[in-house]
């Protein structure tokens, strides 16, 4: 990894605030019977699945079933278009959860798969004028340069590419959300530079034109 590559990804993590979702866990711990959920017979169209649901995935995952949470979450995502529509906010902690197991099977595609879903979904609810848009970019654009950092799945131009495209989006919605003298406005200038220097360097052209120069 090149100097300017770390430097970018110390940079970004110096400057990310840790964020969690907590959407589940009022009902993870109100609801006992949740770890039986997957053995009841189960219809997307029935809306009391939902909850028992949940606390089915977020059980498997204290336990380490990794797979049946995945199959808990899948099925809570199913109710939750069908209940709220195909874009709701509802969807956005059980998506999170469910990149929470693929990460720790390790199964990187699947992850992407689901930031790029999330991306897509958090352009779906918010408006650029909605600071809530900036934080949840923030998971994702965390995400790309945590990946790039420990070149998790040799995808590192992918999300230094798509890193950059994001920080490009914050700094949009940052322009019409936050105080001018914010300190998001240097954070974000800062890694569009070190993030756009980096993918020059990976498309060969510094070297190109470095050979091209008068002797």
């Amino acid at each position: 990894m090149t100097k300017s590559i770390a430097l970018f990804c110390l940079l970004f993590q110096s400057g990310v605030l840790s964020a969690q979702a907590l959407y589940f866990e009022s009902e993870a711990a109100a609801n006992g019977a949740g770890a039986n959920a997957l053995a009841r017979p189960y219809s997307p169209f029935d809306t009391a699945q939902f909850d028992p649901l949940i606390s089915s995935g977020i059980r498997s995952q204290e336990l380490g079933n990794h797979e049946q949470a995945l199959v808990a979450f899948q099925k809570a995502f199913e109710l939750a278009r069908i209940q709220n529509g195909l874009f709701s906010e509802s969807q956005v902690p059980i998506i999170e959860s469910i990149i929470s197991s693929e990460i720790e099977l390790k199964r990187w595609e699947a992850v992407n798969k689901n930031y790029e879903y999330l991306e897509h979904l958090y352009g779906k609810i918010y408006t650029v004028n909605n600071p809530e848009f900036n934080l949840a970019l923030q998971k994702i654009s965390s995400w790309h340069v945590n990946a790039l950092d420990l070149n998790l799945d040799g995808q590192r131009v992918k999300h230094l590419r798509e890193a950059h495209k994001i920080f490009k989006k914050r700094l949009q919605i940052a322009k019409v959300t936050a105080a001018p003298e914010d300190p998001i406005f240097e954070f974000l200038n800062e890694s569009i530079g070190l993030s756009e220097r980096e993918l020059y360097r990976y498309s060969g052209a510094e070297s190109v034109i470095f050979r091209a120069r008068p002797l």
